[in-house]
């Protein structure tokens, strides 16, 4: 629902009441922009909300799934494609 709305032109209050979790449940957390930073700045700058699960050769994220600004649930697997800077990044897999 709260990534509907924006869509729907309602803008968020500033009054909003947080959500309450319940025992077992993730709250639910933006997935950051990671294209262009070095592999050592993404362990430095990360927080525990995701983990990371790379392939590819290279120092430099040139992909990542789910791409940015996605809302997932805390601790989710986002996906990095690594490579040298300039390199072009992989096509997606399956893609027609």
């Amino acid at each position: 629902m709260a990534d509907a709305l924006p869509y729907l032109g309602v803008e968020p209050r500033k009054d909003q009441i947080g959500k309450e979790y319940k025992l077992g449940e993730l709250p639910m957390v933006n997935v950051p922009n990671l294209v262009g930073k070095s592999v050592a700045d993404l362990y430095e700058d990360m927080n525990m909300n995701f983990q990371l699960s790379a392939s590819g050769k290279g120092d430099t994220v040139l992909r990542q799934a789910p791409e940015a600004g996605q809302r997932v649930q805390k601790g989710s697997v986002i996906r990095i494609y690594l490579g040298s800077d300039g390199e072009q990044a992989p096509a997606d897999e399956g893609a027609d």
